[in-house]
């Protein structure tokens, strides 16, 4: 092949990808689609669940066995 050629193709490959990466962009911008704020949202979430279950354990009267102290053989 000719280099001619193939510098024309490169750059016509090149133009469709940085076209593609332009409509992408704004389509997320028009959505408001932001994976990473959701992943953040998704570990917040857990981890004040985990607080929450860390808490009851140390209340009185928690117990991790509920089921043996009130056992009525």
């Amino acid at each position: 092949m000719h280099p001619f050629y193939l510098e024309k193709l490169y750059r016509s490959r090149y133009e469709d990808l940085l076209r593609q990466a332009e409509v992408e962009r704004l389509v997320r911008a028009a959505t408001g689609h932001q994976p990473q704020r959701a992943w953040a949202l998704r570990l917040g979430q857990s981890l004040v669940r985990l607080g929450q279950r860390v808490e009851r354990f140390g209340q009185p009267g928690h117990s991790t066995y509920p089921h043996l102290l009130h056992s009525s053989k």
